[in-house]
């Protein structure tokens, strides 16, 4: 006699067990099916078990692990069990539920047949399980579809990330590889190598991300701290730094996003003595394990230098530099990037010669006279052109008429840098 004890619908997949609902007698001789196995049906056998239940689900969950993997999925089998006393009777119910996802309906699968034996005071149990070849090959063929499916969209994300990375949309990146997290969950194939390579990539972001203290200022009742959020050593914008004050007492603006140069300003209004100030700052992005605590007088400040843009004018770069954060700013190097981008260049390809449509150079120097801008005050900069770079400018117009040349300029020091363009 047979019963339904289990119907269970998982993400579009109905299977149910049909299964007795008490276990059979110990047998002196073993039934017919264990050493023939009938066609359309699968023969689970258990380990050693300590009890009779537990050698019974070890039996039918090895049956369903040969129907699974003839289908070519993956799965997982969990069981629930009901223990109650009846008189002096004790009776076990088991529930059978298959955590597993897919799409169509796997149809019914039978429990037929179960025998135990009892070696060594230990259970081994044989379950006789029917599901027959046409149901196998119609499920491998749903989840193949709906694999394919999902692969796609879980392909979609990975690409999104890796654009987003390239560009150095950070937040965008860890989004797109998170909604690819999840999208590997609910593959049927490959499901931990796929979520294993999303989330290899959220790890190899976050753990390039960190904060660098640029200034802790105070000026009579206003205190503010400036940190910039760097990926890789190179400043990041539009990324959420929260502010805490730890100590002390006054009004601070909790979310700060960074800006173009990756720098999160934090201002604080102080209603008492700034000698027990205590302001934390960190990155908001779930696994960035980047924070600074700013105390009073105790983060050097930094120059903060910004410029107006480049003019290039009688072989002179000439431009305006502003400091303001009240701190000297000196820089001793620059590099140089020059873009050519070439107008008619598909004129030359077909009357004269295959080139490319745009061409760039780039290098770095050092400044023979420092510039050195004094803290909170502003200077006008000329550096001439030296002779790779006239050498350049002329190599790379030389057959073009009409291209375009853009200039592109770094200045460094050992506090700040500032680009120009």
């Amino acid at each position: 006699m047979f019963k339904s004890t289990a119907i269970s619908l998982i993400g579009g997949l109905l299977l149910r067990l049909v299964m007795p609902l008490q276990f059979p007698l110990f047998m002196s001789k073993k039934p017919a099916f264990i050493e023939h196995i009938p066609p359309g049906h699968y023969l689970g056998i258990s380990s050693e078990c300590s009890t009779l239940v537990q050698a019974r689900e070890d039996s039918i969950q090895n049956a369903i692990k040969q129907i699974f993997l003839q289908i070519g999925a993956e799965y997982q089998l969990e069981y629930e069990k009901l223990i109650y006393a009846k008189d002096t009777a004790i009776d076990v119910s088991v529930t059978d539920r298959i955590s597993y996802n897919s799409a169509g309906v796997l149809g019914d699968v039978v429990v037929k047949e179960s025998y135990y034996e009892k070696p060594h005071d230990r259970y081994i149990c044989y379950s006789l399980v029917y599901f027959p070849q046409e149901r196998v090959i119609r499920a491998r063929q749903l989840i193949e579809e709906e694999n394919n499916s999902r692969l796609a969209l879980y392909n979609s994300f990975m690409e999104k990330g890796d654009l987003a990375k390239s560009s150095g949309a950070i937040t965008d990146a860890l989004s797109n590889y998170r909604l690819a997290i999840k999208q590997a969950e609910g593959l049927f194939k490959e499901k931990n190598i796929k979520r294993s390579l999303a989330q290899g990539q959220v790890e190899n972001i976050v753990s390039r991300v960190r904060l660098e203290a640029i200034s802790n200022y105070h000026q009579r009742d206003r205190h503010y701290v400036i940190c910039r959020v760097l990926y890789d050593d190179k400043p990041i914008p539009k990324i959420p730094v929260k502010f805490s004050l730890q100590k002390g007492s006054g009004a601070i603006n909790p979310l700060v996003y960074s800006d173009e140069r990756g720098s999160a300003q934090c201002d604080v209004n102080i209603r008492t003595g700034y000698s027990d100030n205590e302001i934390k700052a960190f990155v908001d992005i779930e696994g960035v394990n980047a924070d600074l605590t700013f105390n009073f007088s105790t983060v050097e400040p930094k120059p903060i230098v910004s410029a107006s843009p480049l003019e290039v004018k009688d072989n002179c770069f000439i431009f305006v530099l502003k400091e303001r954060n009240d701190v000297d700013a000196v820089f001793d190097r620059y590099e140089i990037t020059l873009n050519a981008e070439y107008k008619n260049a598909s004129f030359i390809n077909y009357y004269v010669a295959r080139v490319n449509t745009s061409n760039n150079v780039c290098r770095s120097f050092d400044l023979l006279n420092p510039v050195i801008i004094k803290g909170g005050s502003s200077q006008v900069v000329k550096i001439p052109f030296n002779g790779w770079l006239r050498e350049k400018i002329a190599e790379l117009d030389k057959w073009y008429m009409g291209s375009r040349l853009d200039y592109r300029l770094t200045l460094k020091g050992d506090e700040t840098y500032v680009t120009l363009k």
